[in-house]
């Protein structure tokens, strides 16, 4: 009787076994291979049952039925083990992303704009049922992102749909042209729409896309920035890595921004009426003419904005000087003619901008206002916890002498041991000499101005904004690439264009192409998964049964 329970036994764990191995691999339940062993198994289950009973009953009477009951209860936990592996790895066909992808939040600009969503957006997914393993994974990924976007916001309605099947509806949105085979994704929201054709290299709905083109349906206006040129400015059409502004350019326009150039003219200088914003991005040949400047200055004065970068290599024939002088006097700024140098480990021009300096090895307290070189209280750089660097920068301060209708904030702070060289000619060794600038000065200030200029019907002024930065050379098609610099300047803009609601930091780009596997492989996988580890302890635990029972 003793044998023959446990040759039952066994063979009813060879059946479940067998059962589980066919049912992860062919992945069909109603089938002969599944069936047939699970039926071996419930019988000899059952009749092992009946043994382990009649076991436990003769038991009974002799006071030992603490063992045949720990079997039982064994053996119950050893198929509950079986069932629960198996249901989590397939748990009725939902996915379970366990990437890094899958885990990551989305970025604080991304919830910002959901968030602030008020009217309904739709987005329209296009997959081809016939597509790739490639396009299986870019849907379910894009479907997952758009559920967790969904979490921020109830005006954001999704839909899947198969282009091949609802060829009226797409015509209808004009986007034959733009359908890729990976997938399509659409964002309506009133009359406007943008299209984001997917790619197969990342498998994926990029976040940064998605925001972009959330921004660009549901915002009523698009501000017109100019670039100023004539003056050897970084122009956004130059695709050179030092040189170059086009990926300025290229981002502002994917927040929905309309970007220009500008050449004030000699005969009639003045700045257009629809400027929003006019950027000037260094002056490497010459300065502004005073033509310009009094342009400049009328722009301002009916509440213009400007975002001033200026290098310390700049060049300028002493006493013709017009930009600086007119900074300083008009709005407090004060543009050195220096060089920022840190020693600490051989820094050197190299400007670090960090928000726990502690982290270089500095030792220095913080305030309420101030953590590491950003200020805490603007809205340009208040949540901003991200590293810039600067190759070369001046100094920018506010002067002493305040103005009644001028206020004004440093943005960006030097480190500790830093100072301003104004030997310019010996900046490759130079020597902190009395009288210069040292310590946590300003590398980057924002200033607001009061004006006359009504502000539309609410009775209330309109102000001047401005940010001027002492380089330019972080916001080329190089130094844009860090992300610190790239959220830093664009901040900038949305603060200056009164999009505050931008002010964020912002999605990254594409994750590492996914592993594709082969059906066989992805069987492999399962079963690994849910059946393998279990099945090698219990052939394991079998083989120490049987040879303890062989020498025992």
């Amino acid at each position: 009787m003793k044998h023959l329970r446990a040759i039952v036994g066994i063979l009813a764990l060879l059946s479940l076994a067998a059962a589980g191995n066919a049912l992860v691999l062919r992945e069909v339940f109603f089938i002969a291979p599944v069936l047939v062993p699970l039926a071996l198994f419930g019988a000899f289950g059952l009749v092992w049952l009946g043994l382990t009973f009649t076991r436990l009953v003769n038991a009974y009477g002799r006071g030992r039925t603490f063992h045949g009951l720990n079997m039982v209860v064994s053996s119950l936990l050893f198929l509950g083990i079986c069932v629960v592996g198996y249901a989590f790895t397939k748990h009725w066909g939902t996915p379970h992303d366990l990437t890094k992808e899958g885990r990551r939040a989305l970025a604080q600009q991304t919830v910002q704009v959901l968030q602030a969503l008020d009217k309904d957006v739709s987005v329209l997914c296009l997959f081809d049922k016939s597509t790739s393993a490639m396009g299986d994974i870019t849907k379910e990924k894009t479907i997952r992102f758009l559920e967790q976007c969904g979490r921020y916001t109830p005006h954001l309605q999704v839909e899947v749909m198969d282009p091949q099947q609802e060829l009226a509806k797409v015509k209808g949105l004009g986007i034959e042209q733009r359908l890729s085979p990976q997938g399509t994704v659409v964002l309506r929201c009133g009359a406007r729409q943008r299209v984001i054709p997917l790619s197969g290299v990342t498998a994926r709905l990029e976040e940064r896309d998605f925001t972009n083109c959330l921004i660009n349906v549901v915002r009523k206006s698009e501000p017109h920035i100019y670039f100023l040129t004539g003056h050897g400015e970084r122009e956004i059409t130059n695709t050179g890595a030092k040189d170059g502004g086009s990926i300025l350019a290229a981002s502002l326009a994917q927040e929905s921004n309309k970007v220009d150039q500008l050449l004030i003219s000699p005969t009639e200088p003045k700045v257009p009426a629809d400027c929003d914003l006019l950027i000037l991005a260094g002056l490497q040949k010459s300065d502004l003419q005073p033509r310009e400047i009094q342009a400049l200055q009328e722009y301002m004065d009916r509440g213009g904005r400007m975002l001033i970068m200026l290098d310390p290599w700049t060049v300028v024939v002493k006493g013709v000087q017009q930009l600086v002088p007119w900074l300083a006097q008009r709005f407090g700024v004060i543009v050195g003619e220096d060089l920022v140098w840190t020693p600490k480990d051989k820094a050197g021009p190299m400007l670090y901008l960090v928000k726990d300096i502690g982290l270089l090895g500095y030792d220095v307290p913080e305030s309420e206002e101030v953590r590491g070189s950003f200020d805490v209280t603007h809205p340009v750089t208040r949540g901003f916890d991200m590293a810039m660097s600067f190759a070369g920068a001046r100094s920018i301060t506010l002067s002493t002498n305040s103005k009644d209708n001028v206020s004004g904030t440093v943005l960006l702070r030097a480190l500790p041991d830093s100072w301003a060289e104004t030997d310019l000619a010996n900046w490759k060794t130079p020597n902190q000499d009395p009288g210069e600038l040292s310590g946590r000065f300003g590398v980057a200030v924002a200033v607001i101005a009061k004006t006359d200029t009504p502000s539309g019907d609410s009775g209330q002024t309109r102000e001047a904004r401005l940010i001027v930065v002492g380089n330019s050379s972080f916001a080329n098609n190089e130094q844009i690439a860090v992300s610190g610099n790239r959220n830093f300047i664009l901040n900038s803009v949305a603060w200056l264009t009164e999009n505050e609601e931008l002010i964020a930091i912002r999605p990254v780009g594409s994750e590492p192409q996914p592993l594709l596997l082969t059906e066989r492989q992805q069987k492999f996988v399962a079963w690994l998964a849910a059946l393998g580890p279990v099945q090698l302890i219990a052939a394991a635990g079998l083989v120490v049964f049987i040879l303890r029972r062989k020498y025992q």
